[in-house]
C-alpha cells in the first residue's frame, strides 16, 4: 500500500474496547455493538453520508441486509482476532465478557440521538 503496489490492505477494520464494545467497519459502513448492563445496543452508520455518525441506521429496515452482513463479519473477525481467547488474561476476560452478553441477548436496542444541527 505504501509503495502504491496495491490500493487496499484490508477490507475491514475490527475494534474492541474493554468488555463494552466491538465494532467493524468497511469503506462505507460502521457497525458498533455495545454490551452494557446485560443489554445490547447497536449502531450502524453510513460513513459516506454521515461522517459525524449522527444518524443511527440500525433500526431502519432498509439497512437490515447491511446490518446482518456486518454482524456476520464481526463474528468472523472475532475468531480471526482471537477475541476472548488471547495470550493476555486481561484481554481474554474482557473479550469473553463482551461475547457472553452479546450472544445471550437476542434482541438489540437501537439508540437514537437528537443532536443540534450544525450551522
Amino acid at each position: 500500500v505504501i509503495d502504491g503496489e496495491v490500493d487496499v490492505h484490508r477490507e475491514h477494520l475490527y475494534f474492541a474496547f474493554m468488555n463494552w464494545q466491538r465494532s467493524i467497519r468497511d469503506d462505507r459502513f460502521k457497525l458498533i455493538e455495545y454490551c452494557v448492563d446485560d443489554k445490547r445496543h447497536t449502531q450502524l452508520f453510513d460513513l459516506k453520508k454521515d461522517r459525524d455518525e449522527l444518524n443511527n441506521l440500525a433500526g431502519n429496515p432498509d439497512y437490515a441486509g447491511q446490518l446482518n452482513n456486518l454482524r456476520a463479519i464481526l463474528e468472523l473477525e472475532r475468531v480471526r482476532q482471537n477475541d476472548g481467547n488471547s495470550t493476555s488474561e486481561f484481554a481474554t476476560k474482557q473479550g469473553k465478557e463482551f461475547w457472553n452478553i452479546y450472544k445471550s441477548t437476542e434482541k438489540s436496542e437501537f439508540p437514537k440521538f437528537n443532536f443540534p444541527k450544525k450551522n
